[in-house]
């Protein structure tokens, strides 16, 4: 078998690979932020404090914050 052809299938990295591997947390911490993400998100959703934008929205910010 010549050095090209590697048995090992390759597989794609996750978004948990690269937490782990870029900022050294373990993949429980990285499963307990998501849940905590998701809790936060729901709970914001029912008070109705997620803002909806456009992307006509988006650009408009931000043209102010540059000041055009």
């Amino acid at each position: 078998m010549d050095s090209t052809s590697d048995p090992t299938p390759k597989t794609k990295p996750t978004p948990t690979d690269y937490v782990v591997r870029e900022y050294g947390v373990t993949v429980g911490e990285v499963e307990a932020f998501e849940r905590a993400a998701e809790q936060r998100y729901r709970k914001l959703k029912r008070r109705g404090k997620l803002a909806t934008k456009t992307p006509q929205d988006l650009k408009k910010m931000i043209e102010e914050a540059a000041g055009h």
